[in-house]
């Protein structure tokens, strides 16, 4: 059951959020037990040397997404190098270890269900969390998958006046979010809306932003975290020529409004100023019918 109603705020990385541990940093960023989702969201700060070894999550799902650095992943059968800017999802029950290939690696953690950071925290142990040590990643017969996904052609689309790339969706997460990278140019920035349905949780990766949420404003630059809670209000302007972020919405299905409104990106760039698609003041009214099927409004 959701907790009450979380107030909007901003984080960042910093001693006030962060447990050290062995050649491990750990910072919660959007806990569930703070915002009452169905997905936890952390920064952590790898080292070789911090690896723990073979094991399956048998409660939850994990997505690693890569802000700097490199991690060799060993998921089941498959193994991954994942570098800066890629997205790994590695779902329960899959054997699975990663080694960190260079002097350190930065890498946003979200756990779905939630639980599973409280080891991280060190709020539980590794049976309080239903993890399991094998001898291996390797499987025989039918696995689950694990996938690989980054800004790509294929996962990229031009919606409005943004450039987006779909990195996990809600049939991926079991329905409990969806993770997309989107980025944005300063006076093109959409319209105040509200979510009925899902939070909104922002991860600045460049530039800089001012949100409001409600009547707060909330700055955030490059590794600022944005909470906003469904049923509240919400826009943001850029400060910035150009700005990307990861937005986590949970749980997920807004994803395939954008969808509705976008095209496969031609190049992996914003969309030029010479043949921008549609933006909102031109599909308003598109976008206000559609809206209303995933509870989307503009205000």
């Amino acid at each position: 059951m959701r907790a009450a109603q979380a107030a909007p705020f901003v984080c960042f990385a910093s001693t006030g959020n962060t447990v050290e541990h062995p050649n491990m940093s750990v910072s919660s960023l959007a806990p569930a037990r703070v915002t009452g989702a169905e997905v936890s969201l952390l920064e952590l700060e790898l080292r070789p040397g911090c690896e723990p070894p073979p094991h399956r999550h048998t409660r939850e799902d994990e997505a690693f997404y890569v802000l700097d650095g490199a991690l060799d992943v060993f998921a089941g059968n498959q193994r991954f190098l994942a570098r800066r800017g890629d997205c790994i999802f590695l779902p329960k029950n899959l054997p699975h270890a990663f080694a960190v290939r260079s002097p350190q690696a930065r890498v946003l953690l979200l756990v779905s269900p939630p639980g599973f950071e409280n080891l991280l925290t060190g709020h539980a142990s590794p049976g309080d969390v239903g993890i399991e040590f094998v001898p291996d990643t390797r499987v025989s017969g039918p696995q689950p998958m694990a996938f690989l996904n980054r800004v790509a052609a294929g996962n990229s689309y031009w919606y409005a006046t943004h450039l987006l790339t779909f990195l996990v969706n809600r049939y991926q997460s079991d329905g409990r979010y969806s993770l997309m990278q989107a980025s944005a140019r300063r006076g093109f920035e959409p319209p105040p809306h509200v979510h009925e349905n899902e939070d909104e949780i922002f991860y600045l990766l460049n530039g800089v932003a001012e949100f409001n949420a409600g009547g707060v404003e909330l700055h955030a630059a490059p590794g600022s975290c944005v909470f906003l809670p469904k049923g509240v209000p919400h826009s943001f302007r850029l400060l910035t020529p150009e700005a990307t972020a990861l937005i986590l919405a949970a749980p997920g299905g807004i994803e395939q409004f954008f969808l509705h409104f976008s095209r496969p990106a031609r190049q992996l760039v914003l969309p030029p100023l010479s043949a921008l698609p549609p933006g909102y003041e031109e599909q308003r009214d598109a976008m206000t019918r559609e809206g209303a099927k995933y509870g989307l409004r503009f205000v």
